[in-house]
């Protein structure tokens, strides 16, 4: 085992659709590619429920792939589950809906966390959170604007205004950060404590503002 995932069996259990049993069905699957093996012409993949093989792919061992497992015959009596396809990671959830799980993304600075948008165009709604921002309220919330890709920015320990005040390439600080964002937000006011974790306020702030955004009919 990974020295990096020995504390894995602490975090709490996610039951996620992507995590499927060896029982569950679903069009998908996510595997990972096996070594070479002898007398084998094809590209193996662990899936969990089997190795499927693909005869005409090209892709380095140990990497994490989604695989289309509709054309799959189960109870074959082959030794490998055949049609299975590679499919772009989105199609799941582009497709069918499914929450197909996240991917992460570092970033040197603030800035960075801005202008480095994988999304063509950028994002369109940036939301700030700050003790100091204002409060979620219905008024703020009927003037939600339509967007294609929202950011929420959550600060650390000593906020969104530190990492501000430590970015070279942003003119801001703590008085004028706000100017940096759409929205610029305290889902928790009258906090009584003196900081909120950064793991607390992600439950707090993504259960209050995207419990508000599904009331408007947002997905």
């Amino acid at each position: 085992m990974h020295p990096d995932l020995r504390h894995a069996a602490l975090l709490k259990s996610m039951d996620l659709p992507h995590h499927l049993k060896v029982d569950d069905r679903l069009p998908y699957r996510e595997g990972v590619v096996l070594p070479p093996k002898r007398g084998v012409n094809g590209i193996l993949v662990d899936v969990g429920m089997g190795t499927a093989i693909l005869p005409n792919e090209s892709l380095e061992p140990y990497t994490r792939v989604t695989l289309d497992m509709s054309r799959v015959k189960e109870h074959s009596n082959d030794e490998y589950l055949t049609n299975a396809k590679v499919v772009p990671t989105t199609d799941p959830t582009r497709i069918h809906g499914y929450y197909w799980g996240y991917t992460t993304r570092q970033a040197q600075s603030l800035s960075d966390v801005l202008s480095e948008c994988p999304y063509e165009g950028g994002y369109d709604f940036v939301i700030g959170t700050s003790e100091r921002g204002k409060p979620l309220s219905q008024d703020l919330i009927s003037s939600l604007p339509s967007f294609s890709h929202v950011l929420v920015v959550l600060g650390g320990q000593a906020g969104i205004e530190a990492a501000a005040e430590n970015d070279g390439e942003l003119p801001l600080n703590s008085h004028n950060i706000s100017d940096l964002f759409d929205w610029w937000v305290n889902c928790v006011p009258g906090q009584g404590s003196r900081t909120i974790r950064t793991e607390e306020a992600i439950w707090i702030v993504l259960g209050q503002m995207f419990g508000e955004f599904q009331k408007k009919g947002i997905k």
